[in-house]
């Protein structure tokens, strides 16, 4: 009986959590007109009208024409795509080496106020957003970088949570490894890129995977650093896409997802290894 009670459980919030990504998939098939008599009133009036909205999972008859729109003929789309690609590879990049190389360091070497330092780590990843944001403003509006998304790159190829996820991963690797190679001769960048690297595989790929995710979504950082709306990710321009055009909302809402899922299929093993331990 219990059994069967935690299976109906976990059957129901699975069904409340998947209900959203199958009734915006199905939307996306169909028709322009079609899905502007359907949702009309929630776009023209947004939820304010008299007229109840109609409720339809799945289209009448299948239709591309909303992906053709988005991928050919959207500007404004593509604009945000670059854009988040522009901002989220080298920021997501080059956080996992310099998380890597600060987390070997904190792991495995003995210096001063270590351990203080890094407990400020935690401390500034424990912080939201909107705490940090003010003073690296004011530190970029200093530079001359505020304004174009160099800025934001900058500020997000450091990482607290990065050093902080690394280094207790990194704690595990025993020390007699490391001090055998450099018994042997090996300097601190083959012991790093040598034996650290191919023992954290799961863990960089779990990091890549969640900080991937979490700048691709991201709309704090844009709005406050961005001067030109020419420059905005995807994530801040989807909302002016969505009620430019009524047909293309669900076909590209699915199409910003992709990039995502496509980075969960490439780093799900590793981020799976990981829960497993």
């Amino acid at each position: 009986m219990k059994k069967a009670f935690i299976i109906v459980f976990l059957t129901i919030v699975s069904f409340i959590l998947v209900f959203p990504i199958i009734f915006t998939v199905s939307n996306s098939f169909m028709s322009n007109g079609e899905i502007s008599a359907v949702y009309k009133n929630i776009f023209n009036t947004m939820g304010t009208g008299s007229e109840n909205t109609k409720f339809i999972l799945f289209p009448r008859l299948i239709s591309f024409n909303q992906y053709y729109n988005v991928i050919f003929k959207n500007f404004d789309y593509f604009n945000g795509f670059w854009n988040s690609c522009i901002f989220v590879v080298p920021s997501v990049t080059g956080s996992a080496v310099i998380s890597l190389i600060l987390a070997y360091g904190f792991s495995k070497f003995h210096f001063r106020l270590k351990e203080l330092i890094f407990y400020t780590c935690i401390i500034t990843m424990l912080l939201p957003y909107q705490v940090l944001m003010i003073p690296q403003y004011i530190i970029m509006d200093k530079a001359g970088l505020t304004g174009g998304i160099l800025s934001i790159i900058i500020i997000m190829l450091f990482s607290p949570l990065g050093v902080v996820f690394l280094r207790f991963f990194i704690d595990k690797i025993p020390d007699e490894f490391i001090e055998s190679a450099r018994v042997d001769g090996a300097n601190e960048y083959i012991i790093l890129f040598k034996i650290v690297v191919p023992m954290c595989i799961p863990a960089i790929g779990t990091y890549i995977l969640i900080y991937a995710i979490e700048l691709w979504s991201m709309i704090e950082y844009p709005i406050v650093f961005l001067d030109s709306e020419y420059s905005y990710p995807l994530a801040l321009s989807l909302s002016s896409i969505s009620k430019e055009s009524i047909g293309s909302a669900f076909a590209c809402s699915v199409v910003f997802t992709a990039p995502i899922v496509f980075v969960f299929i490439i780093f799900k093993d590793y981020f799976i290894d990981i829960i497993k331990r």
